[in-house]
């Protein structure tokens, strides 16, 4: 089980002192006292009766420090801080044999790479531990999470203990996966405006939300892929989740570029042992055809939200389709009501796949598809047996239901809609299956034109629940998912 640290970013020894009480109260088990970014401090003060253990550091400006100090100088103050009774220390790699170990505490030696991600990674671990370091630290910047895959392999033939971070938003994983595959440390900010590096999570998340502290290399990995994803809900109502059904288990996220090989991510993954991947926009269909077997909606669908990983090989599921249906059912008051209901569905991608096919295999419903680009929509419609209406041609359209199932009105753009307010037809169902923010410009305006409104939420909790009952064969605690959900996006 690792340790988590709280990277502090204060101006002096008060503010200081301040900040190693609220890392203490959010969970971390130490505190890292950067005092590059300090603009005053007192070494002696600061260490004095500290309420937990820290580590001190003065980043030299190479290596991202936030101002420049003489090396005599720099070095001084850390051995002060042994001496002093620090338990760790922080010394870039080039300047440790300018430390006098004057005390018990422990001598860390590290290498930042802010600009990339070094291809000799491996050399540069094994000449850290080969020198006096106690633990070996890498913090190196990723271009996509992909490249973290090598960080994972390091800890076991270093003989030594290790801290590897992947830096921004690619390595934003790394910084709870490390810990699965042997570091021994990872790094949080108080806040994130508090943030010391790019891409660290906040302490209290990394303790309460992603369980942290008991990472181990016992613990189950699931995730999901997508593009953007930084703001996704999944990790926060599956992670709730495995912990109410009382699993070792870690849920994360990852941005997969639109575009790049989500096939050869979700195999690479597999191999490193995730049992499980959610996938989300825009990378649906790519996942259905990377999969070695789908069951019979997936493969009906055209497009996977599911990746179950069983015997090495990916099995393709679609949770989305029954989990839509379910909730404008229950708008109609029952699935027998759909039945010859006109649903008019926006959007032409994976999830209005799943939505359609559903609305029609599922409800008997009658399905019309509009799609900014009319080519995609018009082959979707006649892969689904649906209709295919232009965005511009959309007056006059007698629908009972309309469905976005576009990204348009997901945060962060909250004043974008798929459709002008004029073309909502007053009395119907609108749903839109975006759930960040709840309640979209789209259904703001639908009630305003006498509209019946459905939130993304509800599928959202449905499919996601679906996805962990095929990957633990257990019943998914829904309504801990929604509570998780719903905290999440009141904090945000």
């Amino acid at each position: 089980m690792g340790l988590i640290c709280a990277s502090l970013n204060v101006r002096n020894t008060a503010e200081a002192r301040a900040a190693m009480l609220r890392a203490r109260a959010a969970g971390a088990d130490l505190a890292e006292l950067r005092l590059d970014l300090m603009a005053e401090f007192d070494l002696p003060a600061l260490l004095a009766g500290r309420p937990l253990p820290v580590m001190v550091t003065f980043r030299r400006q190479d290596q991202g420090g936030g101002r420049a100090l003489g090396e005599a100088q720099r070095l001084a103050l850390l051995d002060q801080a042994l001496a002093l009774g620090a338990e760790y220390v922080d010394v870039e790699l080039g300047s440790e044999a300018g430390i006098r170990r004057a005390g018990p505490g422990k001598l860390i030696v590290s290498h930042h790479d802010f600009a990339g991600f070094p291809p000799d990674l491996q050399t540069i671990a094994r000449r850290i531990a080969a020198g006096p370091a106690d633990i070996v630290k890498l913090a190196v910047t990723p271009r996509e999470a992909l490249d973290c895959l090598a960080l994972y392999e390091l800890p076991a033939g270093l003989g030594k203990p290790a801290i590897l971070i992947g830096m921004g938003e690619a390595g934003a994983a790394s910084r709870l996966l490390a810990l699965r595959f042997g570091a021994c440390l990872s790094y949080g900010a108080l806040a994130p405006e508090e943030c010391t590096a790019p891409g660290q999570l906040a302490v209290a998340e990394m303790v309460g939300a992603y369980g942290a502290k008991a990472i181990g290399p016992a613990t189950r990995l699931f995730g999901v892929i997508g593009d953007p994803i930084a703001h996704s809900l999944s990790p926060a109502i599956h992670n709730a989740a495995y912990r109410q059904m009382g699993l070792d288990a870690l849920y994360v996220s990852f941005r997969v570029p639109a575009g790049s090989d989500a096939g050869g991510f979700l195999r690479s993954h597999a191999r490193l042992g995730f049992e499980g991947l959610s996938v989300t926009l825009p990378h649906k269909l790519a996942a259905l055809a990377a999969a070695d077997g789908a069951d019979q909606v997936a493969r009906k669908i055209g497009a996977a939200n599911t990746i179950t990983v069983r015997d090495g090989r990916l099995l393709a599921d679609n949770t989305d389709a029954d989990a839509a249906v379910g909730e404008l059912a229950a708008a109609f008051g029952g699935l027998g009501a759909l039945a010859g209901k006109t649903v008019l569905v926006l959007g032409a991608g994976g999830a209005a796949r799943a939505v359609a096919w559903g609305l029609a295999a599922r409800g008997g419903a009658r399905v019309v598809i509009a799609n900014r680009s009319r080519e995609r929509g018009m082959n979707l419609a006649a892969e689904l047996g649906a209709e295919f209406r232009p965005l511009d041609s959309l007056a006059g359209l007698a629908y009972d239901a309309l469905v976005n199932t576009t990204p348009l009105g997901m945060h962060p753009g909250v004043e974008v809609t798929p459709l002008a307010a004029e073309l909502i037809r007053p009395g119907a169902v609108v749903f839109d299956t975006i759930y960040n923010p709840l309640e979209t410009r789209l259904l703001r305006e639908a009630k305003e034109r006498g509209a019946r409104t459905v939130d993304g939420l509800g599928m959202f909790v449905a499919q996601a629940a679906r996805q962990i009952e095929l990957w633990t064969g257990r019943e998914a605690p829904r309504e801990a998912m929604r509570r998780a959900a719903l905290e999440k996006l009141r904090r945000s």
